[in-house]
């Protein structure tokens, strides 16, 4: 079984705080993908940091809520009397599909690597090996990071 190193360890963490901050109930590829670009050495090779990232999820999440007819700006002004009112989740969060399969992918690669941990750049590669329409890939994208050219930079070479 392969363990997260220390830096692993504190971008799950991060991964859950940024849950319960923005009031969901598991913590989804995106999560980790905000804790993961709060790390400086993965930002500048993602040409994207936590707080732009954050914005496009914002986007995001306000496109997702259009199509199904919410109009976010005309709600704006009942946000806080909203905020107040939503129960934040508390604890361990339970990871989503996208998340888990995230962490398999880094675990797999590292077991590949002949490694004994997962690492902070792995958990990143297991991201970006997601299927579509996975949110972390979509802000990835939406950001303009050349997601095939990120994956192969964080690549390490294969042990032989």
């Amino acid at each position: 079984m392969r363990r997260f190193d220390i830096e692993a360890r504190a971008v799950v963490r991060s991964a859950q705080d940024e849950a319960k901050r923005r009031g969901d109930r598991h913590v989804g590829s995106e999560h980790l993908m905000l804790a993961l670009l709060a790390l400086p050495a993965l930002a500048i090779a993602a040409g994207a940091g936590a707080d732009a990232a954050r914005a496009a999820l914002d986007q995001l999440d306000r496109s997702a809520l259009w199509a199904i007819g919410i109009d976010t700006d005309a709600i704006a002004d009942l946000a806080p009397i909203g905020h107040r009112l939503v129960r934040r989740p508390r604890g361990r969060l339970m990871f989503t599909r996208g998340a888990r399969r995230a962490v398999v992918s880094a675990a797999t690669q590292a077991a590949e690597l002949g490694e004994s941990t997962i690492t902070s750049p792995l958990l990143l590669i297991g991201l970006l090996d997601a299927e579509p329409p996975d949110a972390a890939l979509q802000v990835m994208r939406q950001l303009g990071v050349d997601v095939a050219g990120l994956r192969a930079s964080l690549a390490p070479s294969r042990a032989g």
